[in-house]
């Protein structure tokens, strides 16, 4: 009797898929985690600070708000400052993300960069200065955070003007 080769090989795909599973969902990869930075993306001298965090109400929602200044100590003028919020468990793990433009810029919303720099060249905020500073928000609504014991704010990327 001749035997098919069909189940060993569907034993060992799924045993393959099964290790796949594992390595990609090792706890360094499956921890989410934002991307870092690169030195090109912030400029020397971009900074952000928060100004005050608290959980408010209105509008009948309650949220956290998180809100501060990017100030732009860079050599030039910058188009548009995104600033990453995140919200941390009690190990620091990420459990939730809001990225922000700075103020004048805020109405990028969640376009990515290729489409925020398309985006800033039609809404034409002005740049944001040498030595000035903006103001920048982040909004978590209470109905869709996770329970969270820090947070942490910082630059993510800066556009140059149009």
């Amino acid at each position: 009797m001749i035997r098919s080769p069909w189940p060993r090989r569907g034993a060992v795909f799924a045993v393959v898929g099964a290790l796949l599973v594992l390595l990609a969902c090792s706890p360094s990869a499956c921890a989410e985690t934002a991307p870092t930075p690169s030195a090109a993306e912030v400029p020397a001298g971009v900074t952000v600070k928060e100004d005050g965090a608290r959980w408010e109400s209105g509008y009948g929602e309650k949220f956290f708000q998180v809100v501060g200044t990017v100030t732009n100590g860079s050599a030039g003028p910058l188009g548009a400052v995104r600033v990453r919020t995140e919200l941390l468990d009690a190990s620091g793990k990420v459990v939730a993300t809001f990225d922000a433009w700075n103020a004048r810029a805020e109405a990028l919303g969640d376009l990515s960069d290729d489409a925020a720099r398309a985006e800033l060249a039609v809404l034409a905020p002005g740049p944001l200065e040498r030595d000035t500073s903006d103001r920048f928000r982040a909004t978590f609504l209470a109905d869709e955070t996770p329970p969270f014991a820090a947070h942490r704010v910082r630059v993510v990327t800066v556009l140059p003007p149009s």
